[in-house]
């Protein structure tokens, strides 16, 4: 009888790391290109049974997606995107330039000097705002956690466009349940 009512009561335990926080806050985890692209099998197993949200691990950095000056390479980064959708998952912005993930031509010129600060920033500001302007039109939410680094604390002023290009993460609404 003592059996019984211990399975019984298991039965009702949640079995999921997700299931166990549901309705407090969201589990979740990066995701790499193998996951993405569905390669490693058993990490997508165990991502879509424990975890309701994502992030890239580094497909949205800037040497990935964005490695020559004119060229933008979004096909892992919309994969990662189309993963969390088709997977009812909470997608969640990352980095978007990383110190040890920049492309050369991002620090610099072709003679191999040092950018200009102003260069780097107006560099910064397009890959930003074009990368953030292609997710916001994303139906989940997209975060930018570039933002709260760089509009916050000593460096509140430092890119003061940056708050415009992340609006958007208030306005879809991106919160908790």
């Amino acid at each position: 009888f003592a059996a019984a009512v211990f399975v019984s009561s298991c039965a009702q335990q949640p079995t999921t790391m997700k299931d166990a926080a549901k309705d407090r806050f969201l589990i979740g985890t990066a995701l790499n290109e193998a996951q993405i692209r569905g390669i490693d099998t058993a990490g997508v197993r165990v991502v879509k049974e424990h975890f309701n949200a994502i992030v890239a691990e580094n497909c949205m950095k800037s040497q990935p997606i964005h490695s020559q000056r004119d060229r933008y390479n979004f096909d892992t980064a919309d994969r990662f995107v189309e993963f969390g959708l088709q997977n009812g998952i909470t997608v969640t912005g990352h980095t978007l330039i990383w110190h040890s993930q920049l492309p050369r031509w991002f620090v610099y010129n072709d003679d191999g000097t040092l950018r200009s600060a102003e260069e780097l920033k107006a560099i910064m500001k397009e890959h930003i705002s074009t990368v953030v302007g292609r997710m916001r039109t994303r139906p989940t939410p997209m975060p930018n956690s570039t933002t709260t680094t760089t509009t916050c604390g000593p460096r509140a002023n430092a890119i003061p466009w940056s708050n415009s290009s992340a609006s958007f993460a208030s306005a879809a609404g991106a919160s908790m349940p």
